[in-house]
């Protein structure tokens, strides 16, 4: 079997969160600590599908890679004015916007 994928180097998940000198940085897997540069959330949703190298390769055969998964602590919330989840799923004005990705499967 090869070595691990450079595309995915980072791992498969990570725990976003803002220290308290309001850095934003991004825990992974094994103790990995990254500074994200992002300052919103489709700032996050781009750094992580073209930066980070967060995912997984397909475990075998037909299939695809797996999308990174990112936890957002309330701080990162917070911080992009998403205050309350409630918010976040109705898309009312003053909540978030809603990040979607669309399959072309």
């Amino acid at each position: 079997m090869g070595g691990a994928d450079p595309r995915f180097e980072n791992g498969p998940l990570t725990v976003v969160d803002v220290d308290a000198d309001g850095q934003v940085l991004a825990y992974c897997v094994g103790g990995l600590v990254l500074d994200v540069p992002a300052k919103s959330i489709p700032a996050l949703v781009d750094w992580t599908l073209k930066e980070a190298k967060l995912g997984q390769p397909k475990l075998s055969g037909p299939g695809k890679d797996a999308d990174p998964l990112l936890v957002l602590t309330e701080a990162v919330l917070e911080r992009d004015a998403c205050r309350s989840p409630s918010r976040m799923r109705s898309g009312s004005p003053g909540g978030c916007r809603r990040v979607t990705r669309s399959s072309s499967s």
